[in-house]
């Protein structure tokens, strides 16, 4: 499993206070082994489940604080974003267990969620009123949101999650036609004013410019 270790660059005033740790784990997923750069030598050992990967995690956690005595006295948080925010709980829960088993020593400070893509029902019913309140749609629009999002929640209660999942692209890209292409993460923006969603291809384009305007003579 492929990790790295950032130290603040500023000086502790008090030690028996010392700095939490925060363990950022990505959505996407970018957490199990077979994700970036960790890797697995056979493939049959693939995590197929959450409790999998937060059994792997768990396990990184006893080899790096099990043996490090300033690691243990800073609580740990764990914190994600997007699916990763299944991976926080699920490996805070595996965590809480062996550190209860005297397995694991470790401070366990807590878990922060942000955006985390936890329950797919909850979230795709709830965009449509929400945009509805802040006026990004209108009620024709907010009657096919939730049309599309009922379909959803029947196909996740059949277990067709591959043919949820198709839907879910087919409400994002409704509510997109139907609120001036609002912005998933900020609705008071339009993706467009949005320089974190640029396209590889936009974003080229704009590298492009910049490279232009900064070699060329005035």
């Amino acid at each position: 499993m492929f990790w790295l270790y950032y130290r603040s660059p500023n000086t502790i005033q008090h030690p028996e206070n010392p700095w939490p740790i925060i363990l950022w784990l990505q959505g996407g997923p970018d957490y199990p082994v077979g994700t970036g750069y960790s890797f697995v030598e056979d493939n049959s050992s693939f995590v197929k489940t959450d409790v999998e990967a937060a059994n792997e995690g768990t396990a990184l956690l006893m080899a790096l604080f099990n043996r490090n005595e300033t690691l243990q006295q800073s609580p740990l948080s764990i914190v994600a974003e997007s699916y990763g925010g299944k991976f926080a709980v699920t490996l805070a829960l595996s965590a809480l267990k062996a550190i209860e088993a005297g397995k694991l020593k470790l401070n366990l400070g807590g878990v922060a969620l942000g955006g985390s893509w936890i329950s797919p029902e909850d979230f795709t019913s709830s965009w449509g009123p929400l945009l509805k309140d802040v006026s990004r749609l209108d009620s024709g629009g907010l009657e096919k949101s939730n049309s599309v999002a009922l379909l959803i929640k029947q196909q996740l209660e059949a277990g067709n999650f591959s043919e949820a999942t198709d839907t879910w692209d087919q409400l994002e890209a409704l509510i997109i036609n139907n609120s001036n292409n609002v912005n998933f993460y900020n609705f008071l923006l339009d993706s467009a004013d949005d320089p974190l969603l640029l396209t590889a291809s936009e974003l080229k384009q704009q590298i492009a410019v910049k490279r232009y305007l900064l070699t060329s003579p005035v």
